[in-house]
């Protein structure tokens, strides 16, 4: 396997993870309020687990070889 093609498949996982993600996130957000107060810290970290995933996206494709 190619050094290139390592690098998109790592792309490709980390960006499905980050989109189920997302959408877990998206429904801890729409729970009111009242509700989501025990959920807090979860919800935290599903946004913290986010936004890791986005700057690693972004790592791989800043320091991939591109074609």
């Amino acid at each position: 396997m190619t050094t290139d093609t390592c690098c998109q498949n790592i792309e490709r996982e980390l960006s499905c993870w980050k989109g189920r993600l997302d959408e877990v996130a998206h429904k801890f957000d729409a729970v009111p309020s009242i509700d989501k107060y025990k959920l807090t810290p979860h919800i935290e970290g599903i946004h913290i687990l986010l936004t890791e995933l986005d700057d690693r996206i972004n790592t791989l494709r800043k320091e991939c070889p591109s074609n």
